[in-house]
């Protein structure tokens, strides 16, 4: 037996692109997707940034830029920083959720998802929503972080301890004649 997660809707029963676009307006979706390519700037920079300091210091050998060099530099940076900042577009993530979303949802579903995304309690979990993550991703942040140390170190010990058990043993001392 399939699970929910696996199950496709049959095409003739799947949500209709008029009710998902409903249903994107209630869930505040294309705001949602406006607001992810708005913040994806700041980490899409960082990475090039970190990938253009990782280029050059190969290229130059680690040596300092000139000033000439790193206005260039800084173009060249820019460019590509305006080219991965459009990579995928808040247009086409609706386009291509809306092809996900119609895969599996039913029309009564979506009917039924509509009503209560529309309804005061709907939109109270969407308003909820960002406040709840914030104070939540801290919380998972910090128990991964401190599990992980500690996975960490049991592993190193492991690894010490199989590293140990790998060294040729001293051969022993022969028997004395007699």
């Amino acid at each position: 037996m399939a699970s929910a997660a696996q199950a496709v809707v049959p095409p003739d029963q799947q949500a209709t692109r008029e009710q998902l676009t409903k249903l994107f307006e209630a869930m505040r979706l294309r705001k949602q997707f406006d607001s992810m390519t708005k913040t994806m700037p700041a980490i899409v920079e960082r990475q090039v940034h970190e990938e253009m300091a990782q280029m050059t210091a190969a290229t130059t050998g680690g040596k300092q830029l000139s000033p000439q060099q790193q206005t260039a530099l800084d173009k060249l940076t820019a460019k590509y920083l305006q080219k991965a900042t459009s990579l995928y577009p808040a247009e086409e993530m609706f386009e291509d959720a809306m092809a996900i979303y119609k895969r599996h949802m039913s029309r009564s579903d979506a009917d039924a998802y509509i009503a209560f995304y529309s309804s005061p309690p709907g939109q109270h979990l969407l308003d909820a929503q960002p406040v709840i993550m914030k104070e939540y991703m801290p919380v998972v942040t910090g128990k991964v972080q401190a599990r992980t140390r500690e996975l960490y170190a049991e592993m190193a010990q492991d690894i010490h301890e199989f590293t140990k058990s790998q060294e040729p043993q001293a051969a022993p001392a022969p028997a004395p004649p007699k």
